[in-house]
């Protein structure tokens, strides 16, 4: 297992999990930009050569946002979403962390209450028409 940042050849692996297993999908043109933001930390896990996850936070004044997280369904079980998160801990960004869930993801709330964040929020239709978004904060 590698993590590293995601560089343009990666994208269409990166597309491919975003289509996959996200509820929010990003097109194209939206990773191409963020991969090169300043204040963004994109990041990949590859195993064999094959990119099996990824994530994205940006940073937005004092806090940090994590805009997607991804783990390709036959890698997931396997730890590999707490791996990446922990990678972007080590980075030691020391700034609290913000989130939008779909509030009926449940395993993706979990996940994130165990990695110590806690609604702050919800944003009504943010999924579209009659689907929500709980909003997560983690300080640091």
């Amino acid at each position: 297992m590698m993590i590293r940042k995601i560089n343009p050849d990666d994208l269409s692996s990166v597309l491919k999990i975003d289509e996959a297993v996200l509820t929010a999908h990003w097109p194209y043109q939206f990773y191409r930009d963020e991969i090169e933001r300043d204040d963004s930390y994109c990041l990949c896990m590859e195993d064999s050569d094959e990119l099996i996850g990824f994530l994205i936070v940006r940073q937005v004044g004092d806090l940090l946002e994590l805009l997607q997280i991804g783990v390709d369904r036959s890698a997931q079980g396997q730890g590999n979403g707490q791996k990446l998160f922990d990678a972007i801990l080590k980075l030691n960004l020391n700034k609290p962390m913000m989130l939008e869930v779909h509030d009926e993801n449940r395993q993706a709330i979990r996940f994130y209450k165990r990695n110590g964040f806690v609604k702050v929020g919800q944003r009504k239709h943010y999924y579209g028409a009659n689907k929500h978004a709980v909003v997560m904060r983690k300080d640091i």
